[in-house]
C-alpha cells in the first residue's frame, strides 16, 4: 500500500525552496561529513573507560571535571525518581550509591551526545521531546527488563545504552541536515495520523534509525546498542539482540499510548508480549506506575536548559 501523505504542503516545492534533492543526497553527505571534529572529548574519555573496565573512581574523576555534567547527575539524584530519605550533595554517592555504575557512565554518555548535537526544534522529534522520552524509557524498560526470564534479559548497561540513545538519529538529523529536518517536522504536523517512522521513509528513503546507527558504529559502541537502534521500529526482527529490540519497540509504543515520543500512532502486536514471556496487562500495570514521574521528567529536562 502506498503511503497517503497530507498534500497541503506540496512535497515538489518544498524540496525546490530548500534546493534539496532528496535522491540519495543524505546517505552522501553523511560519508563526507568530518564526524571526529564535532565529537566532543568528554564523550570520547567517557567511551574509552567504558572500553577498558574502568572503576567509579575513574568516572566520578571524569564527571566531576565537567561542570554541567555534574549540575545534572545532582539534579536528577535530587529529584523524586530516586526518592532519597535525605539530601545528597556528594557526586561520589550519587554514582556509586545512588545511580551505579552501569546507569551513570550510560546516562553520562547521553548527555555528551546531546550537548553536542543540540536541537532547538520544540517538536515531538524536538532535543526536549527526545530529552523527556530517553528518561521515561528508562524507567519503563528497568521495570519491563526486571519481568522478562533471566536466561533473555539484556544486561543493564545495554539496557540504559538503548533507552537514551535509540532515537539519537533525530539528533544528528537536526544537526547535520536542518532543511530536511525541518521538512520532517512539516510533514509530522501535517499529518498528525500517521507514523513517523513512516513519514522518514517516505520523504528520505532513510529514517533516524539509520542515521543513529551510523554514529554508533563510529563511537564503537556495543554491538548490541547499534543493532536496537537500526531495528527498533520493526518489532519482527529477530537477528542478534532481538530481545533488547523488541523491549525497546514494547517501551516506544506504551510511551506513545501517553503521548510521549515518536511511535504514538505505532501498533503494538500482541505476538511481541507473547515473545517476550509478558502479558499486555503487565505493560498496562507499568505504565500507570511511571506516569506520575512525567512531570518530574519535564521538570528535570527544564532544569537541564532543554
Amino acid at each position: 500500500m502506498q503511503l497517503q501523505i497530507n498534500q497541503s504542503i506540496p512535497r515538489t516545492l518544498l524540496y525546490t525552496a530548500y534546493d534539496y534533492s532528496p535522491i540519495g543526497n543524505i546517505r552522501e553527505q553523511l560519508t563526507n561529513f568530518d564526524e571526529f571534529s564535532v565529537i566532543s572529548k568528554p564523550t570520547w574519555q567517557l567511551i574509552s573507560l567504558s572500553t577498558h573496565h574502568a572503576d567509579a573512581a575513574q568516572l566520578v574523576n571524569l564527571i566531576g571535571a565537567d561542570r554541567e555534567l555534574s549540575r545534572q547527575f545532582m539534579q536528577l539524584a535530587a529529584s523524586s525518581l530516586y526518592q532519597q530519605s535525605h539530601s545528597v550533595d556528594n557526586l561520589n554517592k550519587v554514582i556509586t550509591e545512588v545511580f551505579g555504575f552501569e546507569f551513570s557512565i550510560s546516562f553520562a554518555l547521553h548527555l555528551t551526545l546531546h550537548r553536542t548535537f543540540k536541537s532547538n526544534c520544540p517538536s515531538v522529534i524536538g532535543d526536549r521531546s527526545l530529552m523527556i522520552q530517553a528518561l521515561m524509557s528508562v524507567e519503563l524498560m528497568r521495570r519491563l527488563s526486571q519481568a522478562l526470564p533471566m536466561i533473555i534479559r539484556p544486561h543493564p548497561r545495554e539496557i540504559y545504552l538503548t533507552a537514551l540513545l535509540h532515537n539519537i538519529g533525530y539528533a544528528l538529523f537536526d544537526y547535520k541536515f536542518k532543511d530536511e529536518f525541518l521538512y520532517l517536522n512539516q510533514l509530522i504536523e501535517k499529518n498528525p495520523n500517521l507514523t513517523i517512522i513512516n513519514i522518514e521513509q517516505f520523504a528520505f528513503n532513510i529514517d533516524h534509525g539509520l542515521l543513529g546507527t551510523w554514529l554508533m558504529r563510529l563511537l564503537h559502541l556495543p554491538s548490541a546498542v547499534t543493532n536496537v537502534i537500526y531495528h527498533h521500529h520493526n518489532p519482527n526482527y529477530r537477528g542478534a539482540h532481538y530481545v533488547l529490540n523488541q523491549l525497546t519497540f514494547l517501551n516506544d509504543c506504551l510511551l506513545g499510548q501517553i503521548g510521549i515520543g515518536d511511535a504514538q500512532n505505532q501498533n503494538c502486536p500482541e505476538t511481541l508480549y507473547r515473545a517476550l514471556h509478558l502479558i499486555p496487562e503487565l505493560g498496562d500495570k507499568l505504565l500507570e506506575e511511571i506516569k506520575p514521574h512525567f512531570s518530574t521528567v519535564e521538570a528535570l529536562v527544564e532544569k537541564f536548559g532543554l
